[in-house]
């Protein structure tokens, strides 16, 4: 997989009760440079459906308005505040992509959100 795609993961949930993750989409944001296959992690935002969330959207939520052309089952947004690092072969499947312009966008809102 490469930066734009959308996958599915194991992302870890702390609030659960019993298991501690919960499968949900993913934006890749970055790969890391080809190595040992123990150095290579996967740069992912959080992808979320939550009508809850998609209602009251703060700070770093971006709402994907072309969610069915990017491959996600319901409308959805990318939480630019909650990202994750795993490994590539944590990733479960793929379920299609972004444009370049929201890759460029959600990109953008992280590195606002992180200071850089």
């Amino acid at each position: 997989m490469t930066p734009g795609d959308i996958g599915l993961v194991r992302f870890p949930f702390s609030d659960a009760q019993g298991e501690n993750f919960i499968k949900r989409p993913v934006l890749i944001l970055g790969v890391s440079p080809i190595g040992p296959a123990e150095d290579e992690r996967v740069l992912l935002a959080q992808i979320t459906g939550s009508a809850q969330r998609l209602a009251n959207l703060k700070r770093g939520d971006l709402l994907l308005s072309r969610w069915q052309a990017f491959g996600l089952l319901r409308p959805s947004a990318i939480r630019c505040r909650k990202l994750y690092s795993c490994a590539p072969h944590e990733l479960l499947q793929r379920l299609g992509a972004v444009d370049g312009p929201t890759l460029t966008t959600v990109r953008t809102e992280v590195c606002a959100l992180a200071g850089c």
